[in-house]
């Protein structure tokens, strides 16, 4: 039996000997990568199995003890939390990679480059791991970012790693974008710290009418018999 989830265990006699039966073949601090995903038996010949995980996809010919990778020339990357798309300029995050960005989608090879910088509550001020993204829609190659803060994204001609201003100093949790042209709304929901309850959050709605800005000035909206759940 092969079983994991971060790492590989492998075990010879079903389990019988409960966690003596186990021996770990894959995962952190080994040639293989963690974060497996699937395994499947070769079903004309019990020897061979394919492990795929957040590395590639590894062969074995020996009922899995040993691996080998095949990932000459297979690029691969999962993508987190959505991809924004303004024109032909992209904004995705990318699983252990953070933002990366191209400014013409559409060719038959674009060129993708990473956003240095970092916004993650995970690795706050390394990367912008499992941070979200969202494509304004009626500023072109406008982007918001969802990490500790709310972050602009604004692409120049070219790829550009400047112009990522922070907007409002909240942890979002979504973004809606005023498209009338006459109106520079934008609204965002967020969790913040309740004053009256330690280690408490409370559900808000942020407003502001400075959707030009690089300094916005947001309120927050009146919302009525909210749950702290909701």
């Amino acid at each position: 039996i092969l079983s994991g989830l971060q790492d590989l265990y492998r075990t010879l006699d079903g389990g019988a000997n409960g966690n003596q039966s186990w021996v770990k073949v894959a995962g952190y601090n080994m040639s293989v990568h963690s974060d497996q995903m699937n395994i499947v038996f070769d079903p004309s010949n019990i020897k061979i199995v394919y492990l795929a995980n957040d590395g590639g996809v590894y062969r074995s010919t020996d009922n899995g003890e040993n691996w080998s990778e095949l990932n000459r020339g297979l690029v691969t990357s999962q993508m987190a939390e959505g991809i924004a798309i303004s024109n032909s300029s992209v904004v995705v995050s990318v699983f252990h990679a953070g933002l990366v960005t191209t400014d013409n989608v559409f060719s038959r090879t674009p060129v993708w480059k990473g956003i240095p910088g970092g916004e993650s509550q995970y690795n706050k001020g390394i990367a912008w791991e499992w941070t979200k993204t969202y494509a304004d829609p009626k500023r072109t190659n406008v982007f918001y970012v969802f990490g500790t803060r709310l972050v602009r994204r604004i692409l120049g001609s070219g790829i550009s790693t400047t112009n990522i201003v922070p907007i409002g100093n909240f942890r979002p949790q979504a973004i809606a974008v005023d498209s009338r042209p006459d109106h520079d709304i934008i609204l965002s929901s967020c969790r913040e710290p309740d004053p009256n309850i330690p280690h408490e959050l409370v559900p808000k709605i942020k407003r502001t009418l400075e959707g030009n800005s690089d300094t916005p000035v947001w309120s927050d909206e009146i919302v009525d018999q909210i749950r702290r759940d909701e």
